[in-house]
């Protein structure tokens, strides 16, 4: 298992998107956010109280090949949504009260390998 934190800080005000390309598969993954400096790199992200994450856990996707997660983080709103290859699910309701700074977070198990870019959207 590994988990990375991004050193950069979303805080205060904006909207902030990013895409998370899965590009081999593996048994769990978590993607998203954690508000915390003290972010516990040996526990699964989607187990800590401090994240706001989709975790695979439970989750089945049928196209795990270059799989597309894209994080949409509202500052402003203090809300996060994310969409799995083009369809948008609905606000994560665990993520209400989201800290005034943020980091972005992956956890995944071997031999799971991520792109994280930047967001492009379609015109």
């Amino acid at each position: 298992m590994g988990s990375v934190r991004a050193k950069v800080i979303l805080e205060n005000n904006g909207i902030y998107e990013w895409d998370v390309i899965i590009e081999k598969e593996c048994i769990r993954y978590s993607v998203g956010v954690c508000d915390s400096e003290k972010f516990n790199y040996g526990v699964f992200a989607g187990d800590q109280p401090n994240a706001c994450v989709l975790d695979s856990y439970g989750l089945y996707l049928i196209n795990f090949g270059n799989t597309k997660i894209t994080v949409h983080l509202d500052m402003n709103k203090r809300t996060c949504i994310f969409t799995i290859d083009g369809t948008m699910y609905s606000e994560v309701s665990t993520c209400n009260n989201l800290s005034s700074k943020l980091y972005p977070v992956v956890s995944l198990y071997y031999p799971g390998r991520f792109r994280i870019q930047s967001h492009q959207k379609r015109i």
